[in-house]
């Protein structure tokens, strides 16, 4: 409702309050006219406050399903800028609330190096990149608690779950990790966000519940554009019970 909308319905109402007499108006009529006022006060206060809101844009309404990520053929350049734009708005508004983010990184890593780089960050998944470079991307998700042994041993069972090029490639601690996923507060992204070696934090948006959302990470060979295949995946659990 607009605030034109609001005066057409409050406004009439008020006014034949007033016509019915010129005495002074009994307490019903009172309490009347200033439950109308409040109400407009609080209406207008809410309206007032959608209007001045300006959150990146992705569909913050709840119960809405939510890609966190690029979009299929977007421009690299614009994603990345758009994504610090989340993640500072995130800093900024709700730096203490802990959330779950997409964490791109500028090379593909081994999980030694995935080790190094987040040593000190809660990770909750690790997508890794495999096929052969330059053909479609095949995104696989290793839900983990660590990056220590539960991550060898997520390496050495999916391995036994994929065909022999990539089962090799997989026992050789392969640098097939492209993204991981963290939970943070808004805070603690930003700061992640500065690292060499991350490309993209891209934290959940603002009043989305992670139930609703899906990642698609972005790839270290992606340049120009998201390719259209991009895959999207799965977030991992959030929330009480989580781990």
């Amino acid at each position: 409702m607009t605030l034109r909308e609001l005066d057409d319905r409050l406004v009439p109402a008020a006014a034949r309050l007033l016509r019915r007499g010129l005495a002074p108006a009994p307490p019903a009529a009172i309490r009347t006219l200033m439950g109308v006022a409040l109400a407009a006060a609080m209406t207008g206060s809410a309206l007032v406050a959608e209007a001045t809101d300006t959150a990146p844009a992705l569909p913050a309404a709840r119960g809405v399903p939510v890609v966190v990520g690029p979009a299929a053929g977007q421009a690299v350049d614009d994603y990345v800028d758009e994504a610090a734009a989340r993640l500072a708005q995130r800093a900024a508004t709700r730096p203490e609330e802990t959330v779950p983010a997409v964490v791109d990184l500028v090379a593909y890593q081994t999980p030694a190096g995935v080790r190094a780089l987040l040593r000190f960050y809660s990770v909750t998944a690790v997508y890794l990149r495999l096929g052969a470079t330059g053909s479609a991307p095949e995104v696989r998700t290793l839900p983990v608690r660590d990056l220590g042994a539960e991550l060898d041993r997520a390496y050495a069972a999916l391995a036994r779950r994929v065909p022999p090029a990539e089962a090799t490639a997989l026992r050789r601690s392969c640098a097939c990790v492209a993204a991981v996923a963290v939970t943070a507060s808004g805070r603690t992204l930003a700061a992640l966000g500065t690292r060499a070696g991350i490309r993209v934090v891209d934290p959940l948006p603002v009043d989305v519940a992670p139930a609703l959302v899906t990642f698609r990470p972005l790839l270290p060979d992606a340049h120009r554009r998201v390719a259209g295949e991009q895959p999207l995946v799965p977030p991992p659990p959030f929330g009480p019970g989580a781990r």
